[in-house]
């Protein structure tokens, strides 16, 4: 079973015309400082995303499994999302 990390992200949304902040659970395979160097080379914040197995437990699958997000599925939001998914990344890495 692989060790993982728990953190936070907050994720910025306009609906309706109304911006809101919503802040949902993280979780990601833990990852050692000698990987950081790798991860951060990867000019692809989806890429990065997929890599370390990024999950959210609050994005559930239909058999009530947390959702395997796939590279595809980060391919699909928008700069804005990833980028706010992967300071969640960084928050908890660097918080430890």
């Amino acid at each position: 079973m692989t060790l993982r990390s728990e953190g936070k992200a907050t994720l910025t949304m306009v609906e309706n015309g109304e911006t809101r902040s919503e802040e949902i659970r993280i979780s990601f395979a833990r990852f050692g400082s000698h990987m950081w160097n790798e991860l951060i080379a990867v000019p692809s914040i989806a890429k990065r995303l997929h890599t370390i197995d990024l999950q959210s437990p609050d994005i559930i699958d239909d058999n009530g499994q947390p959702y395997q997000l796939k590279e595809s599925d980060f391919n699909r939001f928008d700069v804005l999302h990833l980028s706010q998914l992967w300071d969640g990344v960084v928050n908890v890495f660097w918080k430890g």
